[in-house]
């Protein structure tokens, strides 16, 4: 009963992470207030009441609707809610594989990729946390990954370079994670992403036009971590 509770209390926390993450995501680039503006409704600016607040809760309690001008409410956020919900217990329940480091740099990958998905770029902000507490918490193999992170970088370097795949944030995201767990453990979830990449396009056999938003396929693979033959 007690773990039950736990979890509960995990996924209740996630979920307003998420929540605060799809809020930022939102008005961050339109420089606007993330902090002390009220949430409201974005389509009759309403002011939203305590209750229609609670993650997940909130969404169905209003049918999808706002309940004061009864106009449809993207999913969207509700989805993200979940999603932070679930990754905090998945946390929980596996910290002794991720420690406080990969607990930190799951949090900021979370808020990167819910980024990368709406606009197909991310906040340098968020790359320049993730790279001060790599330098931070990382104290028993910084200095043996220093090389290969090098190398990394300026091999995928010029392969974007020559081929304009990778974006820079891309680039910068597998250098930090070298960094973090080292070169093995990176290219299992550099491998893993490209596999989702391809099970989610395998459909399409030529897309000149398409941008793919790159970053939450390494968050989906980062829930892989626990089950790679090698630990950091």
């Amino acid at each position: 009963m007690m773990i039950l509770l736990i979890n509960l209390l995990a996924f209740m926390f996630g979920a307003t992470i998420g929540s605060f993450f799809a809020l930022v995501v939102e008005r961050l680039p339109q420089g606007l207030d993330v902090v002390f503006t009220p949430s409201h409704c974005d389509h009759c600016q309403t002011k939203l009441q305590y209750y229609d607040l609670i993650p997940i809760i909130g969404y169905f309690n209003q049918g999808g609707n706002c309940r004061f001008c009864h106009n449809w409410i993207s999913p969207q956020s509700c989805f993200i809610e979940i999603i932070g919900g679930l990754s905090s217990c998945w946390i929980l329940n596996q910290y002794n594989t991720y420690h406080l480091l990969g607990a930190s740099l799951f949090l900021l990958l979370f808020y990167a990729a819910i980024f990368d998905l709406a606009y197909h770029y991310v906040d340098q902000l968020v790359l320049t946390l993730m790279f001060s507490l790599t330098i931070i918490l990382q104290n028993r193999a910084l200095f043996a990954n220093l090389l290969p992170a090098l190398v990394v970088a300026i091999v995928l370097w010029l392969l974007s370079s020559l081929t304009h795949g990778l974006g820079l944030a891309d680039i910068e995201l597998i250098v930090i994670l070298v960094l973090a767990f080292g070169l093995q453990i990176t290219l299992w979830l550099t491998l893993f992403a490209c596999l989702f990449v391809i099970l989610k396009y395998y459909r399409h056999h030529y897309l000149p036009n398409i941008e793919i938003a790159f970053i939450p396929f390494f968050y989906m693979a980062y829930f892989l971590i626990p089950w790679l033959p090698l630990r950091f």
